[in-house]
């Protein structure tokens, strides 16, 4: 697998909602080749409102917990 797909995330042209909502689905689409019945129930985030955003479009069940080195910074 891992076609066009870097640490579970494609590679987004711009850092926005709709193109890191292309780069998500990408994850997405190879980790239900993978198992079909996958569904996170949960993300690990840098707490930047649009990765946030993206998120709870993609996956409505999905808890969000914010990056522990990110709570810091």
């Amino acid at each position: 697998m891992a076609n066009n797909c870097l640490v579970g995330v494609s590679l987004a042209k711009h850092a926005n909602e709709v193109e890191l909502t292309k780069a998500y689905s990408v994850f997405q689409t190879e980790a239900h080749q993978m198992k079909s019945d996958y569904e996170p129930q949960t993300v690990t985030t840098d707490g930047w409102q649009v990765t946030q955003n993206v998120w709870q479009c993609s996956l409505k069940q999905i808890e969000l917990i914010l990056c522990f080195l990110h709570v810091y910074l």
